[in-house]
Order: structure tokens, then C-alpha cells, then sequence
């Protein structure tokens, strides 16, 4: 399991390391230690150190520049002060007058180029800090459509995420810091230095710089550190079965796209749960919704509500064109590989009807169900499988999907037939359109 595991986190994290992040999932661990939890707290983290470090090394810069204090007797030099002690006064008929006076001379200003490879750094963490934050305000969004249709999870992370929120403006505002701290310390605006400075600055800050560059170099974790900060506890890590179901949710994603279908919309954002991606290809379109829930009764954003149950969650809903309106078609992951609990997925058919009634000859009839219900299991067959063999239409069966089998020909045979589905009803709407 650790290698399934360790694939999972692999994957997902070429995608983007915040996809690893807890978001709005329903099941978390809560074992939390540290200060800024989850994937994107190691960003946060490291913003504040530097944070903390910046006024330091420009310190230990100055002082190897600092000017020296120089003494000039009697006569007193241009923006020159007398001395403060008393003997270094002497009697000028009936007064007393200063003997010595004493100038500060400047010798230079810090030199520039480790100046400006601290701004390098600096916006090596703002590349990385702005589509983090910029992902976590689509997620804090779509919480809180969420949480308005009840979802106690929701409700529970709520104040997490909007803590992290803070914790992003925060961090945004440290870095303009740092910069501030930079431009006066060098007396003008300096541009960012790509290269390291041939000669490194001593220092004890600078030192310890030295040793924090693989944390900026890799702002949301080096993979040793990532997988410890994942495995040690210090994250709110989704539990695997949600993990599986997000990277399940990612490999749809990468067919549809090398499929030709453009996607509209944030995949990291909309694979935290309960979101949406929307996809087009010519004359075609298809949804891919991400733990929607459907209550009894009414109707869902998607156009399908619950009519089996009080309420349903199916993991998985892809819809597209069809000859009534929207057809669906429900996966649901699971590390489960038993078969009772694969056949069970195809509850779904039961559960969920389109809003809108069906119409046969002109008459409206019961609300149309899914045209399939199938699980995705861990398994490594290449080959789907049909559960219920008494029907011809294979409305449940099982898709095999595991992150150490080579290739997706299982993923990619059941898409296909989304996908032909799509068109063909997709291309007989536009054409309809055009000569109505």
C-alpha cells in the first residue's frame, strides 16, 4: 500500500503540490503539529522565515560598510559635530569652544549584487505564493456555495480555510516587506540578480541562508520533505480513499484534454471536491462534477436531483449531451475490490433522475436515471468489466484504475464511449439549432 501510496502523492503533486492539500474534503486527518499545517504551510512557513532573515542580512551587509568616525582638531570641516567631552573644549577669551570636531565619512554604500540576488529570492517565493493563493480563494468560493446546502463537512473547514486566507495576505505582505527593506538599505530601486554573488557575504544570517536556498528553490516542499511532512502527521492530509478519488478525477481530466476537449476552469481548485470542470470540443460539450449533492426534491446546478433517497453524493458525475436533455453518467472510487461492494455503485441508478421529466411522443413521462453506475477499483486488469451480465446495456460494472498498472486502456475504452455519446448528440443539437 505505500508504494500505491507514494505513486498517488507522486502524481498528483506533478500536477500541483496543493492538490495534495486537505481542501473541502469530507474525511481529513486532524493529528496536526507545527505552525502552518498542510502543503501550502510549508510556502507560508518559509515566506516567514525569510521574513524574519531579510532584516538580518541586510544588517550584516551594512555593517561591512559602515563608515568610520574620523577626528579633525581646531578648525571644523563641513558637516562635521563638536565632540561631546568636556576636554576636548578649550578657552577662547570668555567663552568656550570646541577643539575637536568629528565627521562620519561614509566609505560606501552595501554592495549590490547580493542586494539584488535577495530579490531574486524574493519573487521566487511570489511566483510561487500568487497561484497558491489565487487557487485557495477558488476553493474558499466554492465552500461556500457548498456550505449552503448543508454539508457539515463544509461547515467544519470553513474557519481552517479562512485562516489560511489570512495566512496568504499575511505572506504577500511579508515579501512587499522585505522589499522595502532591500530598496532602503541600497538607497534606490534595484533590480532582481538571477546569479549568486561570486563572493557569498559572511555572516551568521547569511549562513543560515545558505542553508535555507533548497526550501526557496522548491517553495512548496522538496520531495524528501514533502513526503515527511506528509507521513509525519504535520499536514491535514485527506485520507487515501479521497486521495484515490482525486487522482481518479485527474487522469479523467488528462484523457478528455489529449482527447481533444478544451477545459474551462481551475483543475487543482475544482478536484478539492464539489466543483466543476466544463469542457468543449467543436460541436460538443461535457461536465465533469466533483462530489455534487443532490437533495430530494430539488434541483441541482446540474439539472438532476435525488429521487431514490433524501439526498445523494454520487463521487464522480459526467454529463453531456443527450437526446432529453443532459444524460449522466456516475463513477464512483473506491479501494474496495470486493464485488458485492463494486455492485453496490450502481445504486445511483436508483437514486438520481434528471429535474426535468422525459418526453416520449409529445407525453412527459418519469424523470430519466443514469445510463451507468460503475465503481473504479484499484485493480489491474486492462479491461473493463460488466457486473450485471443479465444487462445488455452494462449500466453497472467496475473500471479498473491503479496508479502502478501501465497505461489507462480501461479509463480510456469507458471515456470513449462518453465521448462518441457526446457527439453524436452534441452535433444532431447544433444541427437542429441551425435549421430550426
Amino acid at each position: 500500500m505505500t508504494e500505491f501510496f507514494d505513486r498517488i502523492v507522486q502524481d498528483l503533486r506533478e500536477q500541483s503540490p496543493e492538490m495534495l492539500e486537505a481542501g473541502i474534503a469530507p474525511t481529513v486527518r486532524r493529528h496536526v503539529t507545527g505552525a502552518s499545517n498542510g502543503i501550502a504551510g510549508l510556502l507560508i512557513d518559509t515566506i516567514a522565515l525569510m521574513g524574519r532573515i531579510i532584516p538580518k542580512l541586510v544588517e550584516e551587509l551594512e555593517e561591512g560598510t559602515r563608515g568610520e568616525l574620523s577626528e579633525y582638531p581646531t578648525r571644523r570641516p563641513d558637516r562635521a559635530v563638536p565632540s561631546r567631552h568636556c576636554s576636548d573644549y578649550a578657552k577662547s577669551g570668555e567663552s568656550l569652544v570646541p577643539a575637536l570636531w568629528i565627521k562620519h565619512e561614509e566609505i560606501s554604500n552595501p554592495p549590490e549584487s547580493p542586494l539584488r540576488w535577495l530579490l531574486h529570492l524574493i519573487d521566487r517565493l511570489q511566483q510561487a505564493l500568487a497561484p497558491a493563493a489565487r487557487r485557495h480563494e477558488d476553493v474558499v468560493a466554492q465552500l461556500l456555495a457548498v456550505r449552503k446546502g448543508g454539508y457539515g463537512w463544509a461547515q467544519e473547514d470553513e474557519p481552517r480555510l479562512l485562516r489560511r486566507s489570512r495566512e496568504f495576505r499575511s505572506s504577500s505582505i511579508t515579501l512587499e516587506r522585505c522589499r522595502s527593506a532591500i530598496a532602503v538599505s541600497a538607497g534606490c530601486r534595484l533590480r532582481p540578480l538571477t546569479r549568486r554573488p561570486k563572493e557569498f557575504p559572511n555572516g551568521e544570517a547569511w549562513s543560515r541562508l545558505r542553508r535555507l536556498l533548497p526550501r526557496i528553490e522548491e517553495p512548496m516542499g522538496t520531495p524528501s520533505e514533502l513526503a515527511q511532512h506528509l507521513l509525519g502527521g504535520k499536514a491535514d492530509l485527506p485520507d487515501l480513499p479521497f486521495l484515490y478519488q482525486r487522482w481518479c478525477g485527474l487522469q479523467i481530466h488528462r484523457i478528455l484534454v489529449d482527447s481533444g476537449f478544451e477545459c474551462r476552469g481551475d483543475v487543482t481548485a475544482s478536484l478539492f471536491g464539489a466543483g466543476i470542470l466544463r469542457y468543449t470540443a467543436r460541436d460538443s460539450w461535457l461536465e465533469l462534477w466533483i462530489d455534487p449533492r443532490l437533495l430530494a426534491g430539488k434541483k441541482h446546478r446540474s439539472g438532476w436531483t435525488c429521487v431514490g433517497a433524501n439526498e445523494a453524493t454520487p463521487d464522480l458525475m459526467i454529463l453531456v449531451p443527450g437526446p432529453s436533455g443532459p444524460d449522466a453518467f456516475i463513477l464512483d472510487p473506491t479501494l474496495s475490490t470486493s464485488e458485492d461492494t463494486l455492485s453496490a455503485k450502481g445504486k445511483y441508478l436508483d437514486w438520481l433522475g434528471s429535474y426535468d421529466l422525459g418526453v416520449v411522443a409529445g407525453v412527459p413521462t418519469a424523470a430519466r436515471p443514469p445510463l451507468r453506475s460503475w465503481a473504479i477499483a484499484p485493480l489491474r486488469s486492462p479491461t473493463c468489466k460488466v457486473l450485471d451480465q443479465a444487462d445488455p446495456s452494462g449500466r453497472i460494472g467496475v473500471l479498473p484504475l491503479h496508479p502502478e498498472a501501465p497505461g489507462r486502456s480501461a479509463l480510456k475504452a469507458f471515456l470513449r464511449d462518453i465521448i462518441e455519446h457526446a457527439h453524436a448528440w452534441g452535433r444532431q443539437a447544433s444541427v437542429a439549432n441551425f435549421t430550426r
